[in-house]
């Protein structure tokens, strides 16, 4: 009798033994998956900077300002108050917001010019307010003739080299309205400082500036409308006046 009943036996156990070896496996498996994904690090996202719940590089608003400044014989006795000028417009931009509410980071270049250019400060060079307020201090005084065309040509080519495509792009031109018979085409230097998106600030440095033949031609060198973009140093609240035009959306770039 027990050797017909051994066989069936065997054929009842050992499949259940199969089965729970095959089920202890897979259980196995299953609670080592949940440790691993109850143990991994999360993963995280390192492209943006949290400010306030924002993204502040999307938040900044980035704007490459230059000074052109006349330091021509017919600029002389001007040329300090041009620089205190630039410091003061600078030392009002720091730390400016928008009307919208976003921030304003900016770079500052500065070039003088008279018979010839001379770059003080490129953009690349720029290490904040306190810096610039030093180096621009201490550059002399040059003189001889007004040629702004090199000026304004060397600047639109250190625009393309240094200056960032999405930034805003604000030039401004500190002149008497009164340039060397010589200079180069003035107005054809700017229309394609222009096409390079740069935005051109007039500022007249004497009051011969505001005679009616330098005024028009300062306000076909300027951007339009010329109530925003052509002024005199001599104005009262000058740099009031700029850093408003500045502040007040850029332009319409920094609006979103």
């Amino acid at each position: 009798m027990w050797r017909w009943l051994l066989p069936l036996l065997l054929l009842g156990v050992f499949p259940a033994l199969l089965a729970q070896d095959y089920y202890e496996e897979d259980y196995e498996e299953e609670e080592d998956t949940r440790r691993r994904k109850k143990t991994s690090p999360k993963t995280l996202t390192t492209n943006l900077i949290p400010k306030n719940g924002q993204n502040r590089i999307a938040e900044d608003c980035g704007v490459e300002l230059a000074f052109l400044v006349d330091s021509s014989e017919s600029a002389k006795d001007n040329h300090a108050q041009e620089k205190q000028f630039v410091i003061d417009v600078v030392e009002r931009l720091q730390g400016a917001r928008l009307h919208t509410g976003r921030s304003l980071s900016f770079r500052t270049a500065l070039l003088q010019y008279s018979s010839r250019s001379l770059t003080e400060q490129t953009f690349a060079q720029w290490q904040g307010v306190a810096h610039f307020r030093t180096r621009i201090r201490d550059i002399p005084y040059i003189g001889q003739g007004t040629y702004a065309t090199y000026a304004i040509t060397n600047l639109t080519h250190l625009y393309l080299q240094e200056s960032a495509m999405s930034a805003v792009k604000v030039t401004l031109l500190l002149t008497d309205g009164q340039f060397h018979p010589r200079n180069p085409d003035i107005f054809s230097a700017v229309a394609d400082a222009k096409n390079q998106g740069l935005r051109f600030f007039m500022v007249g440095i004497t009051p011969a500036a505001n005679e009616p033949g330098n005024v028009q031609r300062l306000r076909l060198l300027a951007n339009s409308p010329s109530e925003r973009f052509l002024h005199n140093l001599q104005d009262r609240n000058i740099v009031d006046k700029v850093v408003k035009e500045i502040d007040s959306g850029t332009f319409g770039a920094c609006v979103l």
